[in-house]
């Protein structure tokens, strides 16, 4: 079907921190409903599964991703990782002492931004799993957490906390297009209600129909 359309997972909005979605698969965590099940798996037309990371529901907050790759936080279990495997030519876990990896790196296939400083080694595990040729760093005074953008290979949709010229920053890093909005009636907590694949999108069901739009411009070239 594709598209975009709304959704709650366990009656709230912020179906981003609960969830995640590639070109082959979107991962679910365990006990949603049936309903939502089908209704991610026919607007994003993938297979569903339904897993936890680091034995929490919050699978879109404790990871990092890429059609190529995913990094899994130090406390993920052999399970995670093993599951995993099965969507990812690349599954890694970054020993790094924070494990909100989804809150501080942003990337696409073309490459990521780094909203911490992450040290030498683990910033060379990062561009290897993900396989990405640009890394890039939030300008001082922006130190905003990843979850104010979503990106993928088709756009980034941003927060107005960060400057034009840090727009024009992701848009290098990213080799793609993009610009401001909000989700969830105005949440500028971007990642957290929103995300999309090739075929389609799901938003936070408090998403208004002008941010429905501004997304379909962005993701699916499509205006008003």
């Amino acid at each position: 079907m594709a598209g975009i359309d709304r959704a709650f997972i366990f009656n709230m909005e912020i179906i981003g921190a609960f969830s995640i979605a590639t070109n082959k698969v979107c991962f679910l965590p365990k006990g949603v409903s049936q309903k939502t099940k089908e209704l991610f798996k026919e607007i994003l037309e993938v297979e569903i599964e339904e897993t936890t990371i680091a034995e929490s529901s919050l699978i879109g907050i404790f990871v990092a991703f890429n059609e190529k790759g995913i990094l899994l936080p130090w406390n993920s279990t052999k399970e995670e990782r093993d599951k995993m495997t099965s969507y990812f030519e690349n599954v890694e876990v970054l020993k790094s002492k924070y494990n909100a990896l989804g809150n501080l790196i942003s990337c696409n296939s073309s490459g990521a931004v780094l909203h911490i400083n992450f040290n030498e080694d683990e910033i060379n595990l990062i561009k290897e799993t993900l396989k990405v040729k640009n890394i890039s760093f939030l300008p001082e005074g922006e130190n905003y957490l990843a979850s104010f953008l979503y990106v993928n290979d088709k756009g980034f949709l941003a927060s107005n906390y960060f400057s034009e010229k840090t727009l024009e920053m992701f848009k290098n890093t990213f080799n793609t297009n993009g610009g401001y909005g909000s989700v969830n009636r105005g949440s500028k907590i971007i990642k957290l209600g929103l995300i999309c694949n090739n075929k389609g999108g799901i938003v936070g069901g408090m998403t208004t129909g002008v941010e429905i739009g501004k997304i379909d411009q962005i993701f699916f070239g499509k205006s008003g």
